[in-house]
């Protein structure tokens, strides 16, 4: 299949990339060779994914403006797939050859089978890779998936999917160029959607639609687990730290679920009195066990802000985050000690200007291969995932003064801005920027207390002991430990003190980005208390996982729950056949304020759908929304103004159904369009759904 192959080739050529730059991770001088092998395919994965898909994408946009009788990712992919082919084929062919002439001493099937032959390392490897992918497959295929030829979501994660879902459809079956956001058409976009092009592209070339949303998600998860297992065992030195590290990231630590067994109690305690102490344990259990909604007491816990739920209704932060540890990775080596132990960075800094630049020869080739990756990376992320560029950047910023080579790294920096400024400008349009990013000062993100101590509270409700636990291991951990604490911290002082979108909720992925770095020192802290042989430090090692681990664990439960319930779509809807059969795919619709509606599923735009999701990424939907009710509403008296808007706003049809009709927001003069305007089509079945051509108008007067 045409979508698996260009997977395949695509992660090849990220592989080979990082194979021929920096090596399977050997700078890091610590982990096995086999777990750095497998994390020079986690990490090729999206080496080479970013990369190809922003390349298949600019491919597109190029023939939509060229070649309008083609469809754009038909040129687009066969030039990639071609591309990919023959660079393989270049850069593998004289390896192949070589390594073909030792195939003919064989090697019994049972000597490679056998455990005893295994490099160090395999089992743990083979090992994490099965528990990811099983994960992975769970949480995605759990909450999104086609049944009896509907499209069904889950509670859960249906809010998040609608502008997803109609972007992913937008690429594959609409004409989405110049890209705008499918909910807010003809206004740009300025929502990072490059991941959900990848999705909507593997969709084109074959896959149905939930096999070509899940499957990138589940090799995301997979690839965050073997780097995060491949970083904290770089960092603690512990075997048991790479498979801790991945779990302590995902079953995050909060004081969520201790609250919540302590109001259930309470309510039963209320509920009934004379019950012992077994029985009424039993009754709260099952209260817990057949909960369906999330749990937390601070704001938004109801939407699972902080639960393994965001990386399932935002596919695209799992991969991105897999990009962020490769960058660590990336910075590693060149995280300088101080010249001696009572001397500074700062000091070093400024009395020696030749850290500034490589010592040897050979420092600067790795340098330089380590610096040509992360650029790469760099220059990908800006409509990848916004938030991770920014963390990364922020990462950078706070080990600036412990790097050995500063100035490369600077321009790295400067790189990667320069490069989000100008996608900003092609995506958004010109004169965007402060639309698309609002930096201000939001002190206290949404913290009811915006004060130090409520934050302090706040921190500890949401993180439980995960911080300070963090913190103090930390510090006997070593300096890079210390480092990725810092990191953290830094992450977190600006989640409380700016925000970058008018939705300053989006922040809460700082949170979730500095929790992943500090999972490394915890797990290497516990590792530490495993290995000790005292039944006290096994004791506090096993009851400080099940309270770090706790409420992770119980909210994978909740979203399973949750997702029981699901928003299912109809495949076979006939007005969604009769829009992709009838329309042009470049076509914009003026609809009800659609959100997860079968309506994207044909690949078409909406005027302007539901107005959460383009506010929050800063379109002006005030302005819009006032014309769009002067225009439902328009009679006899407005037919010049009524033209005029239609051609400047670019509106092709209008689809009103029952939804419309019965809008609290919105009064349809219906008559009017009627005696303006072409009935395209009628579906009476279908919440009597009348879709009228704006294009073909008849002037009465």
């Amino acid at each position: 299949m045409a979508a698996i192959l260009f997977l395949l080739l695509a992660w090849l050529s990220g592989t080979l990339l990082l194979q021929r730059t920096i090596g399977p991770f050997e700078f890091l001088n610590g982990p096995e060779k086999t777990l750095r092998l497998a994390g020079l395919w986690a990490a090729g994965l999206w080496a080479g994914l970013l990369p190809v898909t922003v390349m298949t994408y600019f491919l597109a946009a190029l023939s939509a403006r060229f070649f309008q009788q083609t469809y754009p990712l038909l040129l687009a992919n066969v030039i990639t797939l071609a591309e990919l082919v023959l660079l393989l084929a270049f850069t593998s062919w004289p390896r192949w050859r070589s390594a073909r002439r030792g195939w003919r001493k064989t090697i019994p099937l049972r000597q490679i089978l056998s455990v005893q032959n295994w490099p160090a390392g395999t089992a743990l490897t083979l090992g994490l890779a099965a528990a990811s992918l099983a994960l992975g497959s769970f949480l995605m295929w759990d909450s999104f998936v086609i049944e009896e030829g509907q499209l069904a979501a889950g509670y859960s994660i249906f809010g998040d999917f609608a502008p997803h879902t109609a972007l992913v459809r937008s690429f594959a079956v609409g004409w989405n160029w110049p890209t705008g956001y499918p909910h807010f058409a003809g206004d740009g976009i300025h929502y990072h959607f490059l991941f959900y092009f990848l999705c909507g592209n593997l969709h084109y070339l074959g896959l149905p639609i939930d096999w070509a949303i899940n499957l990138p998600s589940i090799l995301s998860v997979m690839s965050v687990v073997i780097l995060l297992a491949l970083l904290a065992r770089a960092i603690t030195h512990q075997i048991l730290a790479a498979i801790l590290a991945p779990v302590l990231f995902f079953f995050r630590s909060s004081l969520a679920l201790p609250l919540e067994i302590a109001r259930q109690w309470q309510i039963d305690s209320e509920a009934v009195a004379d019950v012992s102490v077994l029985a009424r344990l039993g009754r709260v259990t099952q209260t817990l066990w057949e909960l369906d909604h999330f749990i937390g007491t601070t704001p938004h816990d109801d939407w699972g802000l902080w639960t393994l739920n965001v990386y399932i209704n935002q596919r695209h932060f799992l991969s991105g985050l897999a990009v962020l540890i490769l960058l660590v990775l990336l910075l590693l080596p060149d995280l300088a000690k101080p010249a001696s132990r009572w001397r500074t960075p700062v000091l070093d800094f400024m009395r020696t200007p030749s850290l500034w630049f490589s010592e040897t020869k050979a420092e600067l080739k790795s340098m330089c291969a380590r610096q040509l990756v992360a650029s790469l990376l760099f220059v990908c992320l800006p409509f990848w995932h916004g938030s991770v560029l920014v963390a990364s950047l922020l990462i950078l910023l706070t080990w600036w003064l412990f790097l050995s080579r500063r100035l490369v790294w600077t321009l790295a920096g400067l790189l990667a801005l320069v490069s989000a400024v100008i996608q900003i400008r092609v995506f958004a349009g010109p004169g965007s920027e402060h639309s698309a990013v609002s930096i201000q000062w939001f002190w206290g993100f949404i913290a009811q207390d915006k004060s130090w101590a409520g934050i302090m509270l706040y921190l500890f409700l949401v993180t439980g002991l995960a911080l300070p636990v963090g913190w103090v291991t930390a510090l006997d951990l070593g300096r890079r430990a210390r480092l990725l604490m810092a990191a953290s911290t830094s992450l977190i002082l600006f989640l409380f003190a700016i925000s970058l979108t008018v939705d300053v909720t989006a922040n809460h992925k700082f949170l979730m980005i500095a929790l992943l770095l500090v999972s490394v020192p915890l797990a290497g802290a516990l590792a530490r208390l495993f290995k000790r042989r005292s039944v006290s430090a096994l004791l506090l090692a096993l009851v400080l996982t099940v309270v770090l681990t706790g409420t992770g664990l119980y909210e994978t439960r909740l979203i399973h729950t949750i997702n029981r319930n699901r928003l299912a779509l109809s495949l076979e809807s006939p007005v969604v056949h009769w829009i992709l059969e009838q329309t042009p795919p470049r076509s914009i619709f003026l609809t009800a304020p659609y959100h997860y509606h079968a309506f994207f599923y044909s690949g078409r735009q909406a005027y302007y759908g539901h107005a959460y999701y383009a506010w929050s990424a800063g379109h002006d939907t005030a302005f819009r929304d006032a014309l769009v009710k002067t225009l439902l509403a328009s009679t006899e008296e407005d037919w010049p103004e009524v033209i005029e808007l239609l051609e400047k706003q670019k509106i092709d049809y209008l689809l009103v159904d029952d939804e419309l009709r019965n809008h609290p927001d919105f009064r349809v003069n219906e008559s009017f369009f009627t005696a303006h305007f072409e009935r395209a089509a009628e579906f009476p079945e279908q919440e009597n759904t009348v879709i009228y051509d704006l294009r073909k108008r008849r002037d009465l007067s």
